[in-house]
């Protein structure tokens, strides 16, 4: 076979990887596979509060922008498992929930407890402070806890989202609508 050319070979030279580099990059690749894994573990309580922390957080905004762009009255309750949105219908003169999908019931997960208190008193104990009115025809009637009125206007609100053993995320809502994430994180002891 004239005209093709020999591979040429250097001395001191090998070609590929041997069995143990092979073996140590595997092994490497596992070890910071395992602690990454560790780290970004979903199911970590202070990461699910933070988690549900930031979702109330976005939803009471989208209420806050919906009350006053559809010129209505929004009002938040804590439930025994969760949170819902109500909306004031004039024409009855009460509270209902809301009929958009985005404001529907939102049940939490098992071990997180939501509290709304007045932002003027400390946080309850883990007690729902709303109490039913009566509404028409002797049915029990929805009471927000707070409100997020079409002036852009709310009432001073903290919320508090906790499960057991982990630091609370708060929420506090002024009266003019400001809502500030853990607002004592600052503060000195």
């Amino acid at each position: 076979m004239a005209g093709l050319p020999q591979s040429i070979t250097f001395p001191g030279r090998h070609q590929g990887f041997t069995l143990i580099e092979v073996l140590l990059v595997v092994l490497l690749m596992g070890i910071v596979s395992g602690i990454v894994l560790l780290a970004a573990n979903p199911s970590d309580p202070s990461r699910v509060v933070a988690g549900e922390a930031d979702r109330l957080e976005e939803a009471i905004s989208l209420a806050q922008d919906s009350a006053i762009n559809d010129n209505e009255q929004y009002g938040l309750l804590a439930t025994e498992d969760g949170y819902q949105f109500l909306v004031y219908d004039d024409e009855s003169r009460q509270w209902l929930p809301s009929g958009n999908p985005a404001f529907a019931n939102y049940k939490l997960p098992e071990e997180v407890i939501l509290e709304i208190s007045a932002a003027e008193t400390p946080a309850g104990n883990g007690k729902n402070d709303a109490r039913p009115l009566q509404g028409k025809g002797g049915k029990e009637a929805l009471k927000p806890q707070m409100l997020l009125l079409s002036s852009g206007e709310s009432t001073a609100t903290l919320l508090e989202v906790s499960a057991e053993g982990v630091l609370p995320e708060k929420l506090k809502m002024d009266d003019i609508g400001n809502l500030l994430r853990n607002p004592d994180a600052g503060a000195a002891p």
